[in-house]
């Protein structure tokens, strides 16, 4: 058994909320559980845990050495209604044989539920209640048996990787494809643009460091990992051999790109980073080592398991990408057992499909307009896989599907989309049927317009804030403050300057990560700020430094305005300017997970709620709103809808319903509708031409 009690010798930041797996916690509530960042959920149910005998805290480190997203239940109730409140998670469950009988009926048939086992005295007297429940996995008396058939299963589905089948719609002309699957598609391609433009640097390795530090408190085995990553992890040519290991990496990178994280695929773009760059590398030695002989083909492997219901799908697709880094192998027999092919008829007994992939290369053909891939036998752990690896996005074409054998190829036709589908795809993703009648099913144009009026749902909510209109009302007479002051407002304009261009609409859609060109003027901002806080009075610095603060909160860079602001608030008197220092603070310290200084600086801010609008408080809830647990969140939206509606802000009051909506676990497609339909009236209420 390993120590329980040796921590890892760097120690997690101040303030940040300790995650729910590292609390010895029986029943948590909705207040103190935080986000699963693995996709894995491993649940004890055991109505005995809090008796005095029960060790919790030997009992969570074993689990957690398993799957570190751990919970510990004792009352049904509870631990039922967590279940059924999870639609994005994978639930592994260890249930007492006392409780098996009551608890087994209820939650067999939940979808998140994919294997139970049952730990108890005597497995004689629960084999045969438990003969009609597939998903139980097996009944142990011995608590090493029970945990190693839990890391089996847990395994099975970290190696199932996600994807976007894209369907193929035939045409007197052409085959092309579903316009909303080809929006999907492109989405995701700007997704991985983005991640890869992103500069890769030692804050941003060590932001990665301080972020898993704080993640995986308490777990050992992951914490010695981090620290030999920081140690030993000096160069990319190493991101292959740490990727291809059991750990916390592969889980965590797997889990970000399966839902589409963005904010966790940010945390990981220094390592996204490096092992791209590895497998571009490996890609051209690949191509150097093929022309050297006379093999024109060659064929890969994977095998991967599908319910029955994603299976019936493929015969439907004409292409399929991949929404993580593709391991495939050379050797079929291995892909066969990954696949679990090698026991066919467990699998189907269990609503599983066992599928081949075969994917045929054309050597003379591969270019890196398709995708890099590279043979890393000799860099992974496991030599005797013969393994492949492509980066992340490969797109293939099927040919043809015979026995749960799908034969497919390289193909890139999904990246030469045209702008026109492009949109049109957004419009019958995100719009209601009225909506698409209105402007016309077949008018091109009409279609490209309304998409970009759509957007401006998101565009319009980028409105100067209360320091940027006092930097465009401020007429310091200094050159390089006027500068400093155009070089932002510029850089807050430019990713809106093409509303048609799709990386402006993507930039806008996910958060606007890391546009080159806005993080440049907003660097060039900070230069001339600089200057003018070298040259200023005592009475004139807390300008540069209001101005400093913020250029640097905008590329993110949160330390540095957190030093700028704290600054400026220690000299300024003015309500305005402290006002804002408060603001930036509270949201720079919900961005550093410090929630309970973020709130402090918010709270300050409402404190002297008579002296500004009831705009500016809406604005404060909301933003208080984005740094809270669901249960709260749900609260300081409900105040800032409040008094946007009183303040008659139509596009900010969509916007609170649209996240109050996210927070319901079942989102009806009525409402969804709903809140697009109420903008498409504001857009005619504010006479924005749909046509």
């Amino acid at each position: 058994m390993m120590q329980l009690n040796k921590v890892s010798r760097f120690q997690s930041e101040k303030n940040v909320r300790p995650p729910v797996q590292s609390m010895d916690i029986i029943n948590p509530t909705n207040e103190i559980l935080t986000v699963n960042q693995e996709g894995n959920t491993l649940i004890w149910y055991d109505t005995s845990l809090a008796l005095p005998n029960q060790d919790i805290s030997k009992t969570k480190q074993v689990l957690r050495s398993v799957n570190d997203y751990v919970l510990l239940f004792d009352n049904e109730e509870k631990c039922i209604d967590y279940i059924k409140s999870i639609d994005t998670d994978n639930i592994f469950m260890v249930i007492s044989g006392s409780s098996s009988p009551n608890l087994l009926p209820q939650i067999h048939n939940i979808k998140q539920v994919k294997a139970i086992c049952i730990f108890c005295i005597n497995r004689e007297v629960y084999k045969s209640s438990s003969s009609d429940f597939d998903k139980v996995i097996g009944i142990y008396t011995k608590q090493e048996e029970a945990i190693t058939c839990l890391k089996n299963a847990i395994d099975s589905f970290h190696q199932q990787i996600p994807l976007v089948g894209l369907m193929k719609t035939s045409t007197k002309q052409e085959s092309h494809i579903n316009a909303t699957d080809a929006y999907d598609f492109k989405k995701q391609q700007l997704m991985k643009d983005i991640l890869l433009r992103m500069p890769r640097t030692q804050q941003s390795k060590q932001k990665l460091i301080n972020y898993c530090r704080s993640y995986y408190q308490g777990n050992q085995k992951y914490l010695e990992e981090i620290d030999e990553f920081h140690d030993d992890y000096k160069s990319p040519s190493k991101a292959i051999a740490l990727y291809t290991r059991d750990s916390l990496w592969y889980r965590m990178i797997n889990h970000a790109f399966r839902i589409q994280d963005l904010k966790l695929l940010e945390r990981f773009q220094f390592f996204i980073n490096d092992l791209s760059q590895s497998l571009n590398e490996g890609f051209e030695q690949l191509k150097l080592s093929l022309s050297l002989t006379e093999r024109k083909t060659t064929t890969l492997y994977r095998g991967q398991k599908f319910s029955k219901e994603e299976y019936s799908r493929f015969p439907s697709y004409g292409y399929v990408t991949f929404n993580s880094y593709l391991s495939t192998s050379s050797n079929i027999k291995v892909a066969n057992m990954f696949g679990g092919c090698e026991n066919e008829k467990i699998l189907l007994d269990e609503g599983l499909v066992p599928v081949l992939f075969q994917i045929e290369l054309d050597l003379t053909l591969l270019n890196n307009e398709t995708v890099a891939l590279a043979n890393i036998t000799d860099n992974s752990q496991f030599s005797e896989e013969c393994e492949y690896l492509f980066d992340f996005g490969a797109t293939f074409e099927i040919i043809s599907i015979n026995n749960r054998t799908i034969k497919m190829i390289l193909s890139d036709k999904p990246h030469h989309v045209s702008s026109a589908r492009l949109k049109s795809g957004y419009l019958y993703k995100y719009a209601s049927q009225d909506i698409i009648h209105e402007i016309g099913d077949e008018d091109a144009s009409s279609m490209e317009n309304f998409s970009s009026d759509l957007l401006l749902i998101d565009q319009t909510l980028f409105k100067l804030n209360t320091f940027e209109k006092q930097i465009v009302e401020t007429s310091i007479d200094n050159d390089n403050y006027q500068k400093a002051s155009k070089y932002c407002i510029e850089a807050h304009i430019l990713p809106r300057i093409d509303p048609n261009s799709l990386y402006a609409i993507e930039c806008r859609r996910i958060n606007r990560p890391y546009p080159d060109e806005r993080t440049d003027v907003y660097k060039q901002a900070i230069k001339y700020f600089q200057i003018y806080s070298e040259y200023s009075s005592n009475e004139l610095i807390e300008w540069p430094l209001l101005g400093l603060g913020y250029a640097h909160y905008q590329i993110d860079r949160y330390q540095e305005a957190q030093k700028y602001f704290t600054e400026a608030l220690e000299i300024t008197d003015q309500p305005l300017n402290m006002i804002t220092c408060y603001y930036y603070l509270g949201c720079i310290c919900g961005e550093l997970s410090n929630y309970e200084e973020s709130m402090d600086n918010f709270n300050k801010i409402l404190q002297i709620e008579n002296d500004i609008n009831l705009s500016f408080i809406a604005a404060i809830y909301f933003q208080m709103a984005m740094f809270q647990n669901k249960t709260k969140k749900k609260e300081y939206l409900s105040l800032a809808l409040e008094r946007y509606e009183k303040t008659n802000e139509e596009l900010f009051v969509l916007k609170c319903h649209s996240e109050l909506l996210m927070l319901e676990n079942y989102p009806s497609k009525d409402a969804c509708v709903s809140i697009l339909d109420r903008y498409y009236k504001y857009c005619q209420d504010q006479q924005i031409d749909l046509k």
